[in-house]
């Protein structure tokens, strides 16, 4: 694999979002415990951010210049920035509450936690279309041969696959029987 991106992102994506849904649970129950698992949920997910934008810059040098996918890359990067700052702010809210014993900040918390899941997903789809729709980072598979990826199959199939081979070499099994 030519960049990390692809394999770091997905953590960000995953505890940011898990860190808000802990909050939001947490502001609803007074559960100390979720609000202590949010916490270091954005933590890891603040350090994930650093990890993936870092990565994603360095990644963004395959994408073909002049291409649509270059407009994408450009709205993907930029909302990746978003993503990350939202996930400082609301790590560094979220401390300043755990520290400070103070819940005057949990609504801007709050908000601040929400507006940065959108971002996040609006990123993630972005890169999803970087992959899938513009085939950024993806390498043509070889050609499989059924016979040989799946050596264990029934006698019947392949047989199948033998005839289906056989035809389009011209070589039938018939005609090998009858000479």
């Amino acid at each position: 694999m030519p960049n990390p991106h692809p394999l770091i992102v997905h953590f960000p994506i995953a505890l940011f979002i898990l860190a808000v849904a802990c909050e939001l649970t947490a502001y609803f129950y007074k559960s100390k415990l979720l609000s202590v698992c949010a916490l270091v949920a954005s933590i890891g997910a603040v350090l994930g951010a650093i990890a993936a934008v870092v990565t994603g810059l360095f990644a963004k040098g395959i994408v073909p210049k002049g291409s649509q996918a270059q407009i994408v890359v450009g709205s993907h990067e930029t909302m990746g920035f978003i993503m990350l700052a939202c996930a400082v702010a609301f790590t560094a809210l979220k401390l300043w509450c755990y520290f400070r014993e103070d819940d005057r900040v949990l609504t801007p918390l709050i908000a601040v936690g929400l507006v940065g899941v959108v971002v996040t997903i609006i990123t993630a789809h972005e890169g999803g279309q970087l992959v899938f729709d513009y085939g950024v980072g993806v390498q043509k598979a070889p050609p499989v041969n059924p016979l040989k990826a799946y050596p264990y199959g029934s006698e019947s199939v392949k047989k199948k696959f033998e005839a289906v081979d056989s035809t389009k070499t011209g070589n039938s099994p018939d005609s090998s029987a009858t000479e």
